[in-house]
């Protein structure tokens, strides 16, 4: 079965072919502000590669965020369409989810905290754990609150981006996120399946205007 998959939500995007589980080619775009330029591009030229047409594609999987509100809606519109053009299915996954099987999948870990980076001094954060009462929801923090959370030094905390060489939180480092997609495939797709019409990114927009408004 091949799977097209779709992440453009962060400031290095990534589309890709799978085979199955097998992940076949891969295109990176380091430069943010062109995700929507070079998505197209970069998945015809995906195909042309392998050889094989667009019509043969009989999934899209698309990462819902959070992330950028710009490239998130970049890569659900065009998941959107081809699914739509095609009449395959759709299928989400938050980076919150998928992070969080990977870790429990090669670090053995039940409890430990997910964060990446979203705008200067912000970051989008979430726990996993298995007391559900202990769980954080994906939330949207500024450096100060995160801080609070870091000090607490039972939990790991785990992310799949590069962070900057001067940031001095205590944060380890996990696997590429291409390379975690295989588990996901291996699950029954039927729970991450998206409605074309009425799928929408995690934009976490509310959180932030709660924080300017000290709500």
């Amino acid at each position: 079965m091949l799977r097209l998959f779709i992440d453009t939500g962060n400031p290095v995007s990534n589309v890709a072919l799978f085979q199955g589980s097998e992940l076949l080619v891969g295109k990176q775009n380091t430069v943010q502000q062109d995700h929507g330029k070079v998505i197209n591009l970069q998945i015809q030229a995906l195909c042309d590669e392998q050889g094989v047409a667009m019509k043969a594609l009989r999934e899209v999987w698309v990462v819902t965020g959070p992330g950028s509100y710009t490239g998130l809606r970049i890569a659900m519109a065009t998941a959107k369409g081809i699914s739509y053009a095609l009449g395959i299915p759709l299928f989400g996954i938050s980076m919150f989810n998928w992070l969080q099987r990977t870790v429990q999948q090669t670090q053995g870990l039940e409890d430990f905290g997910m964060m990446s980076l979203a705008r200067t001094g912000e970051f989008f954060v979430a726990s996993a754990s298995s007391d559900t009462t202990q769980k954080l929801a994906p939330s949207l923090m500024m450096l100060d609150d995160l801080q609070i959370l870091l000090n607490n030094k039972h939990k790991k905390w785990f992310t799949y981006q590069a962070f900057p060489h001067d940031f001095v939180l205590d944060i380890e480092e996990c696997l590429p996120a291409i390379q975690v997609l295989p588990s996901f495939f291996d699950l029954n797709s039927s729970g991450f399946e998206l409605d074309v019409m009425l799928a929408e990114p995690l934009y976490l927009k509310n959180v932030h205007i709660n924080k300017i408004n000290n709500l």
